[in-house]
């Protein structure tokens, strides 16, 4: 949002009792015809949707706390795409597995990967683990004990 803010208003920061719709749809567009100067891609649908969607909690959370009175988002609909996400082959999740990258960091994050894959946790989850997580059952087999976390987008 800085970059934007910088590029739309030369400013440094922008009050939040200015957020209007048109700021919010100027935004929406910046998102979309943003092209990232490093390795990554242009966001998609989603990932611009994910954005607005985090300014819209800080804009709901400024109204709970009378910092501002009116709802710039009253009229803005989210069109969020939904995704089908296809189940990866034995034969695609041995890829993984055996890739090996030269950068450590990439490497922690395949094996990561792989756990979520053979365990069915999400990546928080994963993240969130400890040693205490790690128990041994009566019979003598290693389990994992956790609650998952569910952070479900909230409008």
């Amino acid at each position: 949002m800085i970059k934007f803010i910088q590029k739309k208003f030369r400013a440094a920061d922008f009050y939040l009792t200015d957020i209007d719709y048109k700021f919010i749809f100027d935004f929406e567009a910046f998102l979309r015809n943003h092209k990232p100067l490093d390795h990554q891609k242009p966001m998609n649908n989603n990932g611009v949707m994910k954005h607005i969607i985090r300014l819209k909690k800080l804009v709901h959370l400024a109204m709970r706390l009378e910092w501002i009175t009116k709802d710039p988002f009253m009229n803005y609909k989210l069109r969020i795409e939904k995704v089908n996400r296809e189940h990866l082959s034995d034969t695609e999740l041995a890829k993984m597995e055996s890739k090996v990258f030269e950068i450590a960091r990439i490497d922690l994050i395949r094996d990561l990967f792989v756990f979520c894959c053979y365990t069915g946790l999400a990546y928080v989850d994963v993240i969130n683990l400890t040693h205490d997580n790690i128990v041994e059952a009566s019979d003598g087999e290693v389990w994992i004990r956790t609650s998952t976390q569910k952070n479900p987008i909230q409008l």
